[in-house]
C-alpha cells in the first residue's frame, strides 16, 4: 500500500527563471524556484504578536535561513542559490538576502489585497506562474487537512499581524504569534 504521510514534504516548480537579473544583487544564472506543495510545518512568525520589520526581522526567517536550509542542503544534497527580495520592513522597505523563504502576498496574488501599498514592496515580486496558471494551488494540506499558511508579508493596518493564504484559497491576515499557520518554504535551484 502506498502511503500519504509524507505528502507534506513534496516539492512543486513555482517558476523559471522568476528573478533572473532583478534586485540589487540579481540571480545571473537561470534558475527554478520550487516551493512545497503542502505545508511542511507549522510555526508562528514570531513569539509575540508583531510585525516590527516586516518578515526579515521575523523569528520565521531566521528559523529558515538557518535550521530549514541545514536540513535541506542534508537533504538534496544541493545548496540553493540567494535571491535578494525588496521587502516590506513596515517603515520602509529593504532587500533581503535569502536561501530558503516564503512567498509574498504579491508572489502568491499577484497583487496586494492586506499589505503595504506603497509599490515599494511590490519590488522584485511578481506572481508565480504556478498560482497563476493554477489558482488552485494556493490550496495547501496539513495532515491531509486544507490549511491557512504565511506570507513573507506584513499587514499594513496595524503592528501586530502578517497576511497569510487562507484554507479556501483567498488572502487574509492574523496575529504574528498564531502558531498554527503552516508554512510553505521556496528556494531556488
Amino acid at each position: 500500500a502506498i502511503s500519504n504521510s509524507n505528502q507534506r514534504l513534496r516539492f512543486e516548480i513555482a517558476g523559471f527563471d522568476t528573478y533572473l537579473n532583478v534586485g540589487d544583487t540579481p540571480v545571473t544564472s537561470h534558475h527554478i524556484v520550487m516551493i512545497s506543495k503542502n505545508c511542511v510545518l507549522q510555526k508562528a512568525m514570531n513569539s509575540t504578536a508583531t510585525n516590527a520589520g516586516g518578515y526579515a526581522a521575523s523569528e520565521l526567517c531566521a528559523y529558515l535561513n538557518n535550521q530549514v536550509k541545514t536540513g535541506l542542503v542534508n537533504a538534496i544534497g544541493i545548496t540553493p542559490k540567494t535571491v535578494h527580495r525588496l521587502l516590506d520592513n513596515k517603515t520602509n522597505w529593504a532587500y533581503l538576502a535569502e536561501t530558503v523563504f516564503i512567498p509574498t502576498e504579491v508572489e502568491v496574488f499577484g497583487h496586494q489585497a492586506w499589505s503595504n501599498n506603497k509599490g515599494y514592496s511590490t519590488g522584485t515580486s511578481v506572481q508565480w506562474p504556478l498560482f497563476s496558471e493554477f489558482p488552485q494551488k494556493r490550496i495547501a494540506n496539513w495532515n491531509g487537512s486544507r490549511w491557512w499558511w504565511w506570507e513573507a508579508s506584513p499587514y499594513t493596518g496595524d503592528s501586530a499581524t502578517f497576511c497569510y493564504c487562507y484554507n479556501n484559497g483567498h488572502a487574509n491576515y492574523i496575529s504574528a504569534s498564531d502558531g498554527s499557520r503552516g508554512v510553505r518554504f521556496a528556494f531556488l535551484v
